[in-house]
């Protein structure tokens, strides 16, 4: 199971799927799915669209390391953490 759920961190996984050509999406989804527990299948989300508009909302700025974010009932975001997620990062994330 993964870190985050293990903490009681209601945990999703975002992929951003808006530059694959129509085409093949479908085929990137299974793909993803086929590749992670079954467990996770409901806390995966693929967007196809409005890239821009998330990466600003989560200000990612690096395609290379994932954002995790925490928010509030409001939707404020109240912790964002970004890199590597190892066991220190989810424990400063966690004390936050």
């Amino acid at each position: 199971m993964d870190p985050l759920w293990k903490a009681g961190v209601d945990a999703y996984s975002i992929a951003n799927i808006e530059a694959a050509p129509r085409l093949v999406r479908g085929m990137i989804r299974r793909g993803m799915k086929s590749g992670m527990p079954p467990d996770y299948h409901a806390r995966s989300l693929v967007l196809t669209r409005d890239e821009k508009a998330w990466k600003a909302v989560l200000q990612a700025t690096d395609d290379k390391w994932p954002v995790v974010v925490r928010w509030d009932a409001s939707g404020k975001i109240t912790a964002r953490y970004t890199g590597p997620f190892d066991a220190r990062a989810l424990e400063r994330f966690t004390r936050q």
